[in-house]
């Protein structure tokens, strides 16, 4: 992509608009003729005229005239994104503080930020429609399109996964999506419905199932025991033959323990149920990457009474879905990020790269590509 710089100049809104009137007519000669959306890219101009604004507001001039803040940006129909630098001395806290106000001027969500070669780089995202379509294979699958296409979740760099969100926004979906993309490359998926609703009527799927009941509470502990028990034998048996890695070997499939709303079932466990439970959950957390055995869990907000704070850590990856309070996404991301208005939406954290995807509406896990 070619970076066009952000000039200081301090016109008007006006003015900017009038410099770009030869683009404005060809985009719209365009649009009529190739049935394009006209609007979008009127909302595009808009959110370029407030980040050079923005950008503005950060300059400022030395002695010898020159500037101090250095801005470009390059765009598609999908995003704009931003490239930076402060000339003087700087800290990551700078390049936060700008991002935050392009955000919150443009009205669009930002990606994190990253650094590379001087500068810093973030996204500011457009609106884009997700892809009913899903891919899978022995390290990865998709969970949702990103600006760029499917986002896909390897596993073996990024292990296990942590998803919240509110009643209603979207968890659901999610699963399906996800699982979907499982099912559809053969994998082994154990789950625990919390819910007892949400996948009792594709249970034959699964490899284990298992219903949140009071009176299966020592089933839930089984299977979870069991989980653990198979993953310290492969683990034995990766260790016998010297790879340090389940995908060395092409007979090793990953296999995921799926446990549905992590925190009714916490709820219903006494204290050493809890702590037994809690010490199975951890030995797959810390040995299930190497081995290919993999934790998906869903709550509502991950509270540190239930799934404590070091627990939460070495969930690399983490996704919220829908609205959700910032107390969510500090617990979640350890910083703020802006709310979605509307279900379809994620936040997602991949190790330390934050973004968003858009989930396609599954009403049922399906092995083809097709929307339900």
């Amino acid at each position: 992509m070619k970076f066009h710089r952000i000039r200081y100049i301090d016109f008007t809104t006006v003015f900017f608009y009038f410099m770009k009137v030869p683009m404005i007519i060809f985009k719209k000669i365009r649009c009529i003729v190739l049935k394009e959306d006209y609007d979008k890219f009127k909302e595009l101009l808009r959110i370029i005229n407030e980040v050079r604004i923005e950008v503005n507001n950060y300059q400022e001039k030395d002695s010898q005239s020159r500037t101090t803040f250095k801005a470009y940006y390059a765009y598609n129909d999908n995003y704009i994104k931003i490239r930076c630098r402060f000339i003087k001395k700087s800290n990551e806290n700078q390049y936060i503080q700008f991002k935050d106000s392009v955000q919150a001027h443009t009205g669009q969500k930002c990606s994190g930020i990253r650094f590379y070669k001087g500068y810093c780089y973030f996204t500011i995202y457009l609106d884009f429609e997700p892809l009913n379509d899903f891919e899978s294979d022995n390290i990865s699958v998709s969970f949702g399109t990103s600006v760029y296409g499917l986002k896909k979740w390897d596993w073996v760099e990024y292990p296990h996964l942590l998803c919240t969100g509110e009643t209603g926004q979207g968890k659901s979906v999610f699963m399906r999506y996800l699982l979907s993309g499982l099912f559809s490359a053969n994998h082994e998926v154990w789950c625990i419905d919390g819910k007892c609703i949400d996948y009792a009527l594709v249970k034959g799927m699964f490899k284990y199932y298992v219903a949140n009941d009071t009176a299966d509470k020592e089933n839930i502990m089984n299977l979870v025991r069991c989980f653990c028990e198979k993953m310290h034998k492969r683990y034995e048996e990766m260790a016998e033959k010297g790879i340090s890695s389940y995908i060395e070997d092409e007979n090793y499939r990953p296999v995921f323990l799926l446990i549905d709303e992590y925190l009714t079932i916490c709820k219903q466990l006494n204290k050493k149920e809890k702590e037994i439970f809690d010490h199975d959950i951890s030995d797959i957390i810390l040995l299930g990457r190497a081995c290919g055995y993999i934790l998906i869990v869903t709550m509502q907000r991950a509270d540190a009474k239930y799934i404590s704070g070091d627990m939460r850590d070495n969930f690399m990856f983490r996704a919220v879905l829908g609205k959700a309070s910032k107390a969510n996404y500090k617990m979640m991301f350890e910083n703020d990020v802006q709310s979605f208005d509307e279900k379809g939406w994620a936040w997602y954290m991949l190790g330390t790269d934050l973004g968003i995807v858009r989930i396609p509406y599954f009403k049922t896990i399906t092995r083809s590509c097709e929307k339900i």
